[in-house]
């Protein structure tokens, strides 16, 4: 393997670390993130009330990837996890204002992000990285996909984008 996370295992006990116990990790650092209100590590909208800004991590969203890079013990020696978190942005009516908003958490939550490379999981360590068992990429990435949103007809309107985090144990 890579060498970078060797002595980090990517179970406790003999038991893989759930994707759930990541996601509540990197809840816990998406939470620090300037401006964001609120962020919701379950179902598939955020909790919106009085929020300008929220994340949501739904769940089907995540890809995951076990492996085992010595022998194929009971359980992996690493897992990667590619996590799409949604951002959903209030459109105030100020086209000037959402741009500081969408300008603002592309780059806070970026920093954040990366001022957080490792950061525990229980009693394991986790790289904000995806490693494929040959290399680590390092890139999170945001991408608008259905643009906007409403979740009641007469509600806010919200420009929504898919920020993909990287998460890495073992190896």
């Amino acid at each position: 393997g890579a060498g970078h996370l060797a002595a980090v295992p990517a179970s406790e006990g003999g038991q893989v670390i759930t994707v759930a116990a990541i996601k509540a990790a990197l809840v816990a650092i998406l939470e620090t993130v300037p401006n964001v209100d609120v962020v919701n590590s379950y179902g598939w909208f955020p909790d919106l009330a009085g929020a300008t800004i929220a994340i949501v991590i739904p769940p089907l969203r995540t890809e995951s990837l076990y492996g085992f890079t010595q022998s194929r013990d009971s359980s992996p020696d690493f897992q990667s996890h590619r996590f799409a978190c949604e951002v959903w942005v209030q459109d105030t009516g100020d086209p000037a204002a959402l741009d500081a908003l969408v300008s603002g958490i592309n780059t806070d939550a970026a920093s954040v992000l990366m001022a957080n490379q490792a950061f525990a999981v229980g009693d394991a360590t986790a790289l904000l990285a995806w490693f494929d068992g040959d290399r680590y990429d390092f890139s999170i990435g945001f991408e608008v996909e259905d643009g906007w949103r409403r979740l009641a007809n007469d509600g806010p309107q919200f420009l929504v984008a898919t920020m993909t985090v990287p998460v890495t144990l073992g190896e």
